[in-house]
């Protein structure tokens, strides 16, 4: 499954590209987020290809969670453990974390859309929250804080809108996000490299 969140504007948007009509036009009584079958105006009758569809409420969920962000975290955290003593490395961990997600999201999962990969980079901090990690030496800090905000987070997550269109973001503008939103110091060499 694509890592990218479909939306009905991203569907007209590529039906317009193809000189089809508009969703709202389009009404077989299916629900959105399932693939029907169609005959494919570009390849021959022999070929069919599934039409695409709006990503329903728990695709959303999905593909907003970095879940192989939070397996990093979650085997780096328990490492950090075995060694009390490092607290500091359980904040560099939750930092690594934060400017690893958006990164990982564009590079590895193609992942486009800015307001998407900002979600995921919060849900990597929600969960790290909700875990613990590195808050549990904050004094305010309390376990059943995480316990609801994991929960409330979740749930709201998919309602968010990505936009439309994957705003093309340079690599640079990656690092900057990414750099902006634990508002850590670009090196000079990571600025050099992705120039």
């Amino acid at each position: 499954m694509p890592r990218t969140i479909i939306t009905k504007g991203d569907i007209q948007e590529a039906r317009a590209a193809a000189g089809e009509s508009s969703l709202d036009e389009v009404d077989d009584g299916a629900p959105i987020g399932v693939a029907k079958p169609r005959e494919s105006s570009r390849r021959s009758a022999a070929k069919t290809a599934l039409e695409i569809t709006p990503d329903s409420y728990r695709d959303k969920l999905v593909k907003y969670i970095p879940a192989e962000v939070v397996a990093l975290y979650l085997t780096l955290d328990v490492i950090c453990r075995s060694n009390p003593t490092e607290g500091g490395l359980r904040w560099i961990i939750l930092i690594f974390g934060c400017v690893v997600t958006p990164l990982y999201l564009w590079r590895i999962q193609r992942v486009r859309k800015p307001i998407q990969l900002v979600v995921s980079t919060a849900a990597f901090v929600v969960w790290t929250f909700a875990l613990g990690g590195p808050f549990v030496s904050l004094s305010w800090y309390k376990a059943i804080y995480g316990a609801l905000l994991l929960p409330m987070f979740t749930f709201l997550v998919p309602l968010i809108d990505p936009g439309n269109e994957p705003n093309q973001l340079s690599d640079l503008e990656i690092l900057l996000l990414s750099s902006h939103i634990m508002r850590a110091p670009i090196h000079s060499s990571a600025w050099n490299s992705a120039m």
